[in-house]
């Protein structure tokens, strides 16, 4: 009966020793697992680290193309005070009290001829500045039908584009049209 007895528990300490060796190989299993989804992670990681670089770079040149554009608009301002500070000058009274001070017809005629050519030159400067805003304000159109045209919409007009991509489309756009000095 001993023997008997010895002969089971042989047999239990048997299936024990299998059951264990099963669960170290799935313990190994669940270990080679844990590495290759924290391999995965990392790498996942690193990308997240690589895009949030390169909205960070995008956000710069987002700043220098704003940068830009004041500046743009800041000369333009610049023309349209010289353009009145001008304009001023020739529509005061001085030009015309010159003139009825004058004493001959030789010097009111000079005052006219002077008269005219300001005129001329303020004329010109107003269509020069005139066509150039003209001139950016349709490659600003073009630049937005463009983008329009080759589907990049919000998703107010149907499109999946945020605004800020929306935008970063058109500048692209602008840039690319823009030549070089």
């Amino acid at each position: 009966e001993a023997s008997n007895t010895i002969s089971v528990s042989e047999n239990k300490l048997q299936d024990y020793s299998e059951k264990i060796d099963e669960i170290n190989i799935q313990n190994e299993k669940l270990h080679v697992r844990v590495e290759e989804l924290r391999t995965q992670v990392k790498e996942k990681q690193d990308r997240l680290d690589i895009i949030k670089q390169d909205l960070e770079n995008q956000d710069g040149e987002m700043n220098d193309y704003k940068t830009s554009v004041i500046d743009i608009l800041n000369e333009k301002n610049r023309y349209d005070n010289e353009l009145t500070r001008l304009q001023t000058i020739i529509t005061k009274d001085n030009i015309q009290v010159d003139r009825k001070k004058a004493e001959n017809k030789a010097f009111s005629e000079e005052s006219d001829k002077i008269e005219d050519n300001l005129k001329e030159i303020l004329s010109s400067l107003e269509e020069n500045t005139k066509r150039r805003l003209e001139a950016e304000a349709k490659a600003v159109e073009q630049a937005v039908n463009l983008a329009i045209t080759n589907g990049e919409r919000t998703p107010d007009l149907g499109g999946k584009h945020s605004t800020n991509s929306l935008a970063e489309k058109i500048i692209e756009s602008l840039a690319a049209s823009i030549p070089e000095n």
